[in-house]
């Protein structure tokens, strides 16, 4: 069995696209993470903790994940040089305890 070394890292949406992003994204079979909180002014409900941003889990050793920038809704993901960022897994834990968080495999 092959093991898959999935990590996380921050994609920047175009403006107020966050859910637009998170949806193509999912229907490319990505792992996304939108951290939401309730807030009762908005008819929704929920609005997003990071405005413009959102996490998506990939294999950076498959080049599937280079599809990520043509994403509808994606402005681009964030890197330093040409590698994309990690996110430590730890802070996407912290966050997925504390918030209303969407999810989706």
């Amino acid at each position: 069995m092959e093991k898959v070394n999935k990590d996380w890292f921050v994609v920047m949406t175009k403006l107020k696209q966050e859910q637009v992003a998170r949806k193509n994204l999912l229907n490319q079979r990505f792992e996304v993470f939108l951290p939401q909180l309730n807030h009762s002014n908005i008819n929704s409900g929920l609005i997003p903790l990071f405005p413009g941003y959102l996490f998506v889990s990939f294999d950076i050793s498959r080049p599937h994940w280079l599809k990520i920038g043509n994403t509808r809704g994606v402005k681009k993901l964030l890197s330093s040089n040409i590698n994309p960022s990690r996110v430590d897994k730890k802070i996407i834990n912290i966050l997925l305890r504390s918030t209303n968080y969407l999810i989706r495999k």
